[in-house]
């Protein structure tokens, strides 16, 4: 969380400062670094550990996956 909310505090600074905007887009590109780093800690626990007690959890992720790759 301190991660995700330093590059969102340097992303604001860029933005306040009028930063190029294709050097904003590269900082943007390290938040989606870390939601891929959440997601493959939720596929490795909660998704793994919830498939033995309910088949439907790996469906669902399935549609969550969708839904965040739209």
């Amino acid at each position: 969380m301190n991660r995700i909310e330093g590059q969102i505090k340097g992303i604001k600074n860029m933005m306040i400062k009028q930063t190029y905007c294709d050097n904003i887009l590269h900082q943007m590109l390290r938040l989606h670094y870390i939601s891929r780093v959440l997601l493959e800690s939720h596929i490795n626990t909660c998704v793994t550990m919830l498939k033995e007690e309910d088949p439907d959890i790996v469906k669902e992720f399935l549609t969550t996956i969708s839904k965040i790759t739209k």
